[in-house]
C-alpha cells in the first residue's frame, strides 16, 4: 500500500503479524487442549489439586446436606454375632429347625441354611432377595439350594466377584459354582458384588452393570 507521498506503508506488514501471531496462538491453545484431553482420557492427569478439591467439596456438601431416609421396600439383614453364636435361641427351638442346627457347625453355613432364609424372606412378602455373598466352590447342600433358586427364578440374585489385579491380564472373575447355577457367566441371576471407589480410595459412585475390562481398568 503507497502511502500519500508514493512510498510503501508499512501497515500491511504490521497487520499480517498480528494475523501470524494470533493463528500461532490459536495453534498453541488447541494443541494444549488436545494434549490435556488425551492425557484425561489415558488418567495421567486424573488425580489433580483441582479434582481433589472437587472431590472434598462434594465430600462436604453430601456430609452437611439433607439425609433422607432409606426407602421402606428395602430391607438389609445381616449376618451378626448373635447370628453366628445362637446364644439368644432356646436349645429345643434350634433343635427344632434343620437350618438352625447347620449353622451351629459354624460360619461359612451349609448351603440349606441359605435356602431357607431364601424361603422365609420370600414368604413373608420380599419381592427380591439379594445375597450379598459368593458361592465359589461345591459344597454339600448345593442340591437344596440349587432347587430354591431354581423355584424362584427371577427373585433371587447371587454374588460375583472381579478380583482386580495390577492390569486387566491379572484380573479375575469369581463366579458361582455350576452346582448352584449352570451357566453362571451369562445367567441373570448372578450380580458383581464389587465397589469402585475413586483414586483416593472413597466410594463415590456406584456401577449398576460393568464388564471384566470396564471393572480392571
Amino acid at each position: 500500500m503507497l502511502d500519500g507521498r508514493g512510498r510503501m506503508s508499512a501497515q500491511p506488514r504490521t497487520v499480517a503479524r498480528k494475523r501470524s501471531r494470533r493463528r500461532l496462538f490459536e495453534l498453541a491453545a488447541i494443541c494444549f487442549g488436545t494434549a490435556f484431553i488425551a492425557l484425561a482420557a489415558t488418567q495421567l492427569v486424573w488425580i489433580t489439586p483441582l479434582v481433589e478439591w472437587e472431590w472434598s467439596l462434594e465430600d462436604r456438601i453430601l456430609t452437611l446436606g439433607e439425609r433422607r431416609s432409606l426407602a421402606d421396600d428395602f430391607v438389609f439383614v445381616e449376618i451378626d454375632e448373635p447370628s453366628l453364636r445362637l446364644d439368644q435361641l432356646w436349645p429345643e427351638d434350634i433343635a427344632a429347625s434343620p437350618a438352625l442346627t447347620a449353622m451351629t457347625s459354624g460360619f461359612p453355613w451349609p448351603r440349606l441354611v441359605y435356602a431357607e432364609v431364601i424361603e422365609k424372606l420370600l414368604g413373608a412378602g420380599a419381592r427380591l432377595v439379594v445375597l450379598d455373598l459368593v458361592f465359589p466352590d461345591e459344597k454339600p447342600g448345593d442340591e437344596i439350594l440349587r432347587a430354591t433358586l431354581d423355584r424362584h427364578a427371577g427373585k433371587v440374585v447371587v454374588g460375583a466377584n472381579f478380583d482386580i489385579g495390577e492390569d486387566a491380564r491379572q484380573s479375575e472373575v469369581t463366579l458361582p459354582t455350576e452346582s448352584l447355577i449352570a451357566d453362571p457367566a451369562s445367567d441373570p441371576r448372578v450380580g458383581f458384588v464389587n465397589f469402585w471407589p475413586d483414586l483416593d480410595k472413597v466410594v463415590r459412585t456406584m456401577r449398576f452393570q460393568t464388564t471384566a475390562l470396564e471393572a480392571a481398568g
